[in-house]
């Protein structure tokens, strides 16, 4: 089996540079109104050839309260579940935010995103008997932002063609099954779909040819069947329909259509069951499997009896409990090295941890922002690196430290090596020579594994690019960030952010505990505030009626710390829309700061989109048992 892999791999190599000089004399469309770039493309077996492995990671969600995936309004969910579900995720993030997600997971060394870009029929325009009528434009508008972020990014994608409707009936609406399942069950509607979805959807993805590496068919194809010999996979639905045959003939029109239109890009599908015998004679170039246990073993491909190479297209860790980051980090790493030594050509990570609801949404948000990555993120780049030198015949005396992302206001974060090391941080204006601004003992921000520097020293304007070089044990190596215009300072629409003025803006509502400007810490200055719960839930601090543009995206930052490492340690923040009162119920972001978790200061992030009100409201509140540092707050535009 091993040795078929490679020889496979190899002429997809071979058939890869052959379409490469091909399309090197193609063009790319880019945004609306700009001019044709010229793009060289890519594909899996560069990737495998450059670094032995996929490192993938799913994305499916920009933040995981967003429903429907982000790139369209679903009518479909709006009119049999539950309004909410004609938000369009994306709308609510800049390019540059998206930018920095995309960019830092692959700065941890992820080479592969995955992408499920209509797991509920998104962008599928539907009649009333669930027949396809066509694809929505807005939805190809969105996925040629977000595939041009990817291409700034230069992060590769696997992307996820077709619906995935399960859960939609499981936890929804029977009405919703119906409606989108005719594709799987009736043979024309399965045509429709591929003629007036599959087809326009590929005009737009072979734009992208240096950033769309591989298309899945479907996701959870199993999942999705209803059939009298297999059985009902999911137990909530009444009606037969869709058969094993019904469901083949569907995933194949998707597949030779993906062959047909997107020569040059891999095909995989996302099973779900040991079923996978089903789909040896699809037009498929990878079998792609998902994995979902506790003890993080992996089944040996042979198992499959595939002919193809195998990955593993989703993998979490079940309903598994860690209840250290040591044991979470321990149980991802075997799971990875269980793939690995089983035959697995890579594999794409779905869950971090048991409370993730899934994908690199608990590696992201739930952490502290994009650039406050956890101990399991550091521990699976260094994991990452080091199998990379070793499958390039390197030796790795030193961790290269890892530049995040850097947005031009002077802020630059990096990953510091595990080894005993110096380093020298560097910057460049305008591709000019690089000059030191900092080095080994001067004052850096350095929290677990990262390192954060503030270059107070910029310009007021050009192009900026910083590089950081390590030195450890005789051996030198170094990082490049990515090179960003430099920013005007952000204007804080939040008064008195860092409590210098005492309580001067901020509002006290609730009366049994102790909610005080105080000198006891600060993060800067000389002041934070203090929030020491007495017998009262749900009390703290606001600031009211705040001046914002409608509908417009905009970042709240601050820090905070707990008094003491104590489970009861609990308070959110709220970011109210509506009229800007403690009572709006419009709630456009939150945090929630749980205990046990840090005792030194921690800075949050929370980005979101205004909705048509021109007001906000910042509430800090305390759940039980609090005693919680807050400083430097911060309320931003995104620009």
């Amino acid at each position: 089996m091993q040795n078929y892999t490679r020889n496979l791999l190899a002429l997809l190599c071979a058939v890869a540079m052959l379409f490469s000089l091909v399309s090197c004399g193609t063009q790319a469309q880019g945004e609306e109104g700009e001019a044709p770039n010229k793009v060289e493309a890519n594909s899996v077996a560069k990737i495998l050839e450059r670094d032995g492995y996929l490192e993938g990671i799913w994305w499916p969600w920009f933040t995981h309260d967003d429903l429907g995936h982000g790139l369209t309004a679903n009518e479909t969910m709006v009119k049999y579940v539950s309004n909410a579900w004609s938000t369009v995720g994306v709308d609510k993030y800049s390019d540059k935010y998206l930018l920095e997600q995309i960019y830092n997971l692959k700065a941890l060394g992820f080479n592969i995103m995955g992408y499920e870009g209509s797991i509920y029929a998104e962008g599928v325009i539907f009649d009333e008997a669930g027949d396809v009528l066509g694809i929505k434009e807005d939805y190809l508008q969105n996925v040629r932002r977000l595939l041009n972020v990817c291409r700034q990014a230069e992060m590769p994608v696997l992307w996820t063609v077709c619906c995935h409707s399960t859960s939609a009936v499981s936890y929804y609406n029977l009405e919703v099954w119906y409606r989108m399942t005719q594709m799987y069950a009736v043979k024309e509607v399965a045509d429709h779909y591929v003629e007036r979805f599959v087809k326009p959807l590929c005009a737009v993805l072979a734009e992208y040819p240096d950033v769309v590496v591989m298309c899945a068919t479907t996701s959870e194809v199993e999942n999705e069947m209803n059939d009298p010999d297999m059985g009902n996979f999911t137990e909530h639905r009444e009606t037969y329909g869709v058969t094993k045959e019904s469901m083949l003939y569907f995933v194949n029109a998707v597949a030779d259509t993906l062959a047909a239109e997107l020569p040059n890009v891999d095909r995989t599908l996302c099973g779900s069951t040991d079923n996978m015998t089903m789909y040896s004679e699809t037009n498929l170039t990878f079998i792609g499997h998902q994995e979902y246990n506790a003890n993080a073993s992996a089944d040996d491909i042979s198992k499959f009896r595939s002919p193809l190479p195998m990955l593993a297209t989703e993998f979490g860790l079940g309903d598994g409990k860690y209840p250290t980051e040591d044991e979470l980090v321990d149980a991802q790493l075997t799971f990875r090295n269980n793939f690995k030594s089983k035959g697995w050509s890579g594999w794409f990570m779905w869950c971090w941890s048991n409370q993730s609801g899934g994908s690199s949404y608990d590696l992201i948000a739930k952490n502290g922002g994009i650039t406050d990555f956890r101990k399991v993120a550091y521990e699976i780049h260094d994991y990452i690196e080091e199998y990379r030198a070793e499958y390039r015949g390197e030796t790795l005396s030193v961790n290269t430290p890892t530049m995040f992302f850097h947005s031009g206001d002077g802020l630059v974060e990096w990953i510091k090596p595990t080894q005993s090391h110096t380093y020298k941080l560097e910057r460049s204006l305008n591709g000019g020579a690089w000059t030191t601004i900092a080095t080994t003992g001067a004052t850096v921000d350095s929290v677990g594994r990262k390192y954060t520097y503030q270059d107070t020293t910029l310009p007021t304007n050009g192009k900026v690019q910083y590089r950081v070089i390590v030195t450890s044990g005789g051996k030198t190596v170094t990082s490049l960030s990515n090179v960003v215009d430099v920013l005007p300072p952000a204007q804080n629409l939040a008064q008195n952010g860092g409590f210098e003025d005492g309580l001067t803006g901020w509002t006290k509502f609730g009366s049994d505990g102790t909610y005080r400007a105080t000198n006891a810490t600060a993060h800067t200055g000389s002041y934070s505030l203090e929030l020491d719960y007495g017998s009262g839930e749900w009390q703290g601090m606001y600031q009211p009626a705040l001046q914002v543009k409608p509908n417009t995206n905009y970042t709240l930052t601050y820090y905070y710390k707990h008094a003491g490492d104590d489970t009861a340690n609990n308070c959110y923040c709220f970011v109210r829309g509506g009229d800007g009162t403690i009572n709006a119920a419009e709630i456009v972001g939150q945090a929630y700061m749980n205990g046990g978790n840090t005792t030194e200061w921690k800075k949050e992030t929370i980005s979101f989109r205004t909705g048509d009100s021109d007001k906000l409201c910042i509430d800090f509140r305390v759940v039980a048992g609090t005693h919680t540092y807050i400083d430097d707050v911060m309320l931003v535009e995104l620009l």
